[in-house]
């Protein structure tokens, strides 16, 4: 019995950042996080102060809604994604999604337009999470580090375009590049090229 118990653990926990001012938003959000799955979960009402934990404290996920009380978040998300391996959720306003998405993404932030349901929300965290195990295994081999970091930015947001239009899960998402790949006998990169440009995204 305690093997079986074991076995039924999860390999790792995610620590997660939370950076919202919303208290509605936050006790949402936080009840639906599988507490089985990310842990410790850190809340900061603003970007200021979220630098400052950030300064002392690495976390896996950085999950930000905006607009903060002091700015909107983009140059905390900016920093954060371009400095670290900590991967970025950022929760835009409707009206502001179009002019910031293009913006952000090119440096691998997943970007939501509010109203967010809670299957995408955790959808999202999904793909962080997979990217997290990706970057700690690639720190074991510093001299392609970059490469690996660009490839795997791209091939996310070739899933988050699938997830997002065609409305697949994140695991759909993948076997289905890794399916059209080996079917073509091409790269990854190539094939989520081809879904970033049939969606007129450079």
């Amino acid at each position: 019995m305690q093997k079986e118990t074991e076995m039924s653990l999860p390999e790792r926990w995610y620590s997660l950042l939370l950076v919202s001012s919303s208290p509605k938003f936050n006790a949402v959000f936080l009840g639906i996080l599988p507490k089985e799955r990310y842990g410790p979960v850190t809340v900061s009402g603003d970007g200021a102060s979220a630098a400052r934990f950030l300064l002392e404290n690495r976390c896996d996920i950085l999950v930000l809604n905006g607009p903060l009380p002091d700015g909107y978040g983009t140059e905390l998300a900016l920093d954060v994604s371009t400095e670290s391996r900590t991967g970025v959720l950022f929760l835009l306003r409707a009206e502001d999604y179009p002019d910031l998405e293009p913006k952000l993404s090119p440096y691998g932030i997943l970007t939501l337009s509010k109203p967010v349901n809670g299957r995408m929300l955790l959808q999202s965290l999904q793909l962080l999470s997979c990217t997290s195990d990706r970057l700690r295994r690639m720190e074991q081999e510093p001299r392609t580090m970059d490469e690996k970091m660009a490839e795997i930015r791209l091939l996310n947001r070739a899933k988050w375009r699938l997830m997002e239009r065609e409305k697949m899960s994140e695991k759909e998402a993948h076997r289905y590049i890794e399916k059209r790949a080996m079917d073509r006998c091409i790269s990854k990169t190539a094939v989520a090229r081809e879904i970033l440009r049939s969606n007129n995204e450079k």
